[in-house]
């Protein structure tokens, strides 16, 4: 009668053979078998057994014994959940125990469904799209979760959910199945009035779970101030510059992004020294358009300075993206710890690459010479660039290059006028140069009281150029007087005044030889932030960027006088004084 299944090899020995018998079975420890040495032959003939290794039943191994022969099923219980098993079978008559069949497929886990999604949620990205989020279950009822079914109506029942296609299923990879989910839901722009439910369910290759439900249950589709700006980075240029750069506004993570539906009109970048903000901070309005900027730094050409920043100072920088209904959080230059990082001290650093123009058989020269183009390094590091190192070689990886450097020679002209005592003349500095992009700068250092200094600058014609002068002293009750002389050809003249705040008088003169001409005067107030500290606000809504704001405008207090002097306004000699009409016309109480 058979045991269990055994595999018997045979050795030979100095005086017979050694049977080495294995018990293949799950049988675990089983008794020592005996022998019948009779039927052996020759001098002192017997046999022995000795056990080599005790038998140990598998781990998790079990067995279960169907009495009834006509059973073709049965349960086993008391299994471990999610531990995947191996079944087999085999049956038994009179003889013993019969080979097994394994069963299919092999192994098997037992599993239930799992729990719901764990937290869940849903916010809007803009009047067209809203997205839910998600983590997997913390139950996985015993096996992998191989799906979610994320669904969305416009009734918290879901009667919609099959007929209308308010349905997706997602599928995670491996590496994703401990993270954060996300997908987002299209909305017709028709009826982004409505508000959405939406729920997430899980599948693991038994079972759906039963929905997580976000909290909110529903949202509403609508538009948005923009998202953080991703991908800010700022590294230093110079002594006195930071270069920074970022990306447009995307709703590409699972947390809230994008540009709200809204494009982004423009960004504001903010520095100070102080990681708060209080300094107060300065900033400077950027256009959408750009994802690089250089605060301050110098001219590459010119050689010319920003005073923005600091010589060799330390900046806390963030940057905001702006859209019609105001800005979106500032994102910080950071650590990789996540805590608010200073760029600097900023110091002088190495220039960039200069830029190679393409080469094509025009750079062929002769038969032993050909010619390279480039263009000067857009940063120069904060001093001059000397010269250019050129390697030339055969081999791509410049194995053994040979080098010709290039000197670049620079030139200072100066002028210098000097007097004892200056007494109502005329010092007078001509430069003439045919150069572009260049800085030309006229100091005057004098130790006088109530003087007069007038800088003039003249040129050919232009067009569409930005010709900048600016005065500096430290003084109060002074005139300063900038006077733009120019051919009346539709162009654009701007002053701007700037100075602390105290109670002053600030005069712009016009003066034209022409009449029948319309002439605007503006006072423009700009940046301001109608969102406070990221607190939703109505002020200023559905208006768009550069048109007037009502509430801008009655909450700003203080008052602004235009006034003209009439004895210069026209009049006299029969001609019409033009103060006096647009009186008449525009106030008649006051007019003549």
């Amino acid at each position: 009668r058979t045991i269990g299944k055994v595999e018997v090899s045979r050795f030979l020995n100095n005086n017979g053979h050694n049977f080495f018998v294995t018990f293949l079975s799950e049988m675990g420890n089983v008794e020592r078998i005996s022998v019948d040495d009779a039927q052996l032959t020759g001098p002192n003939a017997r046999a022995r057994v000795a056990t080599i290794q005790d038998g140990l039943p598998p781990s998790d191994y079990g067995q279960k014994f169907i009495a009834s022969p006509s059973a073709v099923t049965a349960t086993i219980s008391g299994l471990s959940n999610g531990v995947p098993y191996f079944v087999r079978i085999r049956a038994q008559n009179m003889q013993g125990l019969g080979d097994y069949a394994l069963a299919s497929p092999a192994p098997l886990a037992p599993m239930e469904s799992p729990s719901a999604p764990a937290d869940v949620s849903m916010h809007v990205l803009s009047n067209k799209e809203i997205r839910i989020s998600w983590k997997s279950p913390e139950s996985t009822g015993g096996g992998q979760i191989l799906k979610f079914l994320v669904q969305w109506d416009v009734d918290g029942a879901f009667p919609n959910v099959e007929s209308s296609g308010f349905h997706e299923e997602v599928t995670p990879s491996s590496a994703e199945i401990e993270g954060i989910f996300c997908f987002t839901v299209e909305i017709d722009e028709s009826s982004s009035s409505s508000p959405r439910f939406g729920r997430v369910l899980a599948h693991n290759g038994y079972e759906w779970s039963p929905p997580g439900i976000p909290e909110p249950a529903f949202v509403t589709p609508h538009l948005r101030p923009p998202g953080f700006v991703p991908g800010l980075t700022a590294f230093p240029t110079s002594s006195v510059g930071i270069m920074l750069e970022w990306s447009y506004p995307l709703a590409e993570s699972c947390e809230y992004g994008g540009d709200g539906g809204s494009p982004v009109t423009h960004y504001i970048l903010e520095w100070d020294v102080s990681s708060d903000f209080s300094s107060p901070a300065q900033s400077v309005s950027i256009p959408s358009t750009l994802s690089t900027y250089h605060l301050g730094g110098r001219d590459v050409i010119t050689g010319a300075e920003s005073s923005i920043l600091e010589p060799g100072g330390s900046y806390f920088l963030r940057l905001s993206a702006f859209n019609a209904l105001g800005s979106g959080p500032a994102a910080l230059i950071r650590s990789e710890s996540g805590v608010a990082e200073k760029i600097g001290p900023l110091s002088d650093t190495l220039p960039e690459a200069p830029t190679i123009h393409p080469q094509d058989i025009t750079n062929v020269l002769s038969a032993t010479s050909i010619r390279v183009d480039w263009d000067p390094p857009g940063l120069d590091g904060g001093s001059v660039i000397e010269s250019y190192s050129i390697d030339y070689d055969t081999s791509k990886d410049f194995d053994n290059p040979d080098t010709i450097k290039l000197p670049v020679v620079h030139e200072m002209q100066t002028a210098v006028v000097h007097a004892p005592d200056v007494n109502v003349e005329v010092q007078a500095l001509r430069a003439t140069v045919e150069v572009i992009n260049e800085v030309q700068s006229v100091r005057t250092t004098v130790s006088g009281v109530d003087e007069v200094q007038i800088v003039s600058t003249t040129c050919d014609d232009v067009l569409s150029e930005v010709q900048t002068v600016t005065t500096t002293a430290i003084d109060t009750d002074e005139e300063q007087r900038v006077a733009l002389i120019a051919s009346d050809v539709d162009e654009i003249q701007l002053v701007r005044s700037h100075g602390d705040d105290v109670p002053e008088i600030q005069g712009v003169t016009v003066s034209v030889p022409r009449t029948n001409e319309v002439q605007q005067f503006g006072i423009l107030i700009s940046n301001i932030n109608t969102d406070g500290d990221n607190v939703e606000s109505s002020a200023c809504f559905g208006v768009n960027v550069g048109e007037p704001c009502q509430d801008i405008e009655d909450a700003i207090s203080g008052s602004f006088t235009v006034s003209f002097e009439f004895d210069r306004c026209g009049g006299g000699g029969g001609n019409a004084n033009f103060c006096q009409a647009a009186l008449s016309k525009h106030d008649p109480s006051l007019g003549i």
